[in-house]
């Protein structure tokens, strides 16, 4: 494109506007994974530092945060242009040079993106060092959008990689990643509850240490998805390996249920037929009637020896099993009474009136009854992902990889009976009743 056109706007020549592809934007929380990567990053570090020492000295060293951010900025630009490599990607990282952008700050932006950043592309872009290429951003009125800086693989660093021997396996993503995040309540259906900056507590300084433990355990874990069409295994992806708790309702008291994995968005007999942990077959270990099975717990009463969900009534309650399960779980979510039956329940609830099935639940569930329409169920998904986080724990300390699904864990198949044993135990130490554990292969 040439000067004249990045000034002449598309309506003067009479043209629709270019429409420039998608552009894959640098992640900033790329880091090095194994020893390999590391010893490549810091040479890179090494040889930057030196250069800018050379061409102009600091008056002042950095403060020790300041060096860490560098250090940090010059890791993640080295593995993310390396994985893009490794995956073939040749169209260049998109990056932000702007101020404006550069200034937010927030606990769940990575420090990488600050004031600072462009100083550190310049120095890796320089003749000098040629570890990185840019190509400035630019207003483009020919298309339909700016274009933004793009950074990519200059000559040294391209030839480091190679010599290295760096594969895709020797890129990670950090660790200082924020994996304790805290949602705002939403505010109608529509609404996706914005996340709160908040204040470190011991609380949370401890739940973010535990799943940290966690994640270090995922991150170094032998799981392979397995292609039926081809017959190939892949390695999971650093970044689909990381786990996170998201709390609702502005509390840390609220949901706090684990996400992240790429194994909770397959389907449940789709991935135990992908999934290959530590080379065999996954099966999958569910907590039954969990959530009722808590509200006993709490009420310090003995659950019914039949199924929570089985209601005596009219018909067969085996029939109206799914329907009364989601009519329990809208009275825990809901503060004020049920005005009509829930979403999708009118074909799998009995033709009554919704205030005689909230009865027939209230007198099967009695001892529970008084939690219904309190809106307790956020607390109860927060119970049910602290008993979550303590199997995971105790599975890593007895070298057992678990991929948690909400109430469900996946592990190795010669794991399932020590899994078993570890879920009971800790529900009941945390709930204060026996759990009902089901397997799925």
């Amino acid at each position: 494109m040439t000067a004249a056109q990045k000034i002449t706007p598309a309506s003067a020549l009479n043209e629709a506007p270019i429409k420039l592809a998608d552009d894959r934007f640098f992640e900033p929380w790329r880091a090095p994974r194994t020893d390999k990567a590391k010893a490549l990053v810091a040479d890179v570090i090494r040889q930057v530092e030196s250069y800018e020492r050379h061409r102009k000295p600091r008056e002042r060293a950095r403060t020790k945060s300041a060096q860490t951010v560098f250090e940090t900025t010059i890791a993640a630009v080295v593995c993310d242009l390396a994985h893009a490599h490794l995956k073939g990607h040749t169209g260049g990282l998109a990056v932000s040079r702007s101020f404006r952008e550069l200034g937010v700050k927030s606990r769940y932006r990575s420090p990488v993106l600050g004031k600072t950043f462009p100083d550190v592309l310049d120095l890796m872009s320089a003749p000098e060092m040629a570890f990185i290429k840019q190509d400035k951003g630019y207003k483009n009125p020919l298309a339909n959008r700016h274009q933004k800086t793009l950074i990519t693989l200059g000559p040294r660093l391209k030839n480091r990689i190679v010599e290295s021997g760096i594969e895709l396996w020797d890129i990670g993503w950090s660790m200082n990643e924020e994996t304790i995040i805290l949602k705002e309540a939403k505010e109608g259906y529509w609404h996706q509850g914005e996340k709160i900056e908040y204040a470190d507590t011991a609380a949370t300084i401890e739940m973010r240490s535990r799943l940290k433990t966690i994640n270090e355990w995922l991150d170094q874990a032998d799981i392979h998805i397995f292609d039926p069409g081809n017959l190939t295994f892949s390695e999971l992806d650093e970044r689909d390996r990381r786990l996170r708790r998201f709390f609702t309702q502005g509390s840390f008291e609220k949901g706090g249920r684990l996400f992240g994995g790429r194994w909770q968005t397959m389907q449940k007999q789709g991935r135990l037929k992908k999934l290959v942990i530590g080379g065999e077959n996954a099966v999958e270990l569910d907590y039954g009637q969990m959530t009722p099975r808590i509200l006993y717990g709490m009420a310090g009463a003995e659950p019914p020896t039949t199924d929570a969900y089985l209601v005596p009534g009219a018909g067969d309650p085996a029939k109206f099993r799914d329907g009364y399960k989601k009519l329990l779980n809208a009275l825990l979510f809901t503060e004020k009474p049920l005005e009509r039956k829930p979403k999708d329940t009118e074909s799998l609830l009995p033709k009554e009136n919704i205030k005689t099935l909230v009865e027939r639940l209230r007198e099967f569930h009695q001892p529970i009854a008084h939690y219904f329409e309190t809106g307790i169920g956020h607390h109860l998904q927060y119970r049910e992902s602290e008993v979550m986080v303590e199997v995971l724990l105790r599975l890593r300390d007895q070298e057992i990889v678990g991929l948690p699904v909400h109430d469900a864990v996946i592990v190795g198949a010669s794991a399932e009976e020590v899994t078993k044993k570890v879920m009971s135990e800790v529900f009941y130490e945390m709930v204060g009743v026996e759990a009902i554990i089901t397997a799925t292969s």
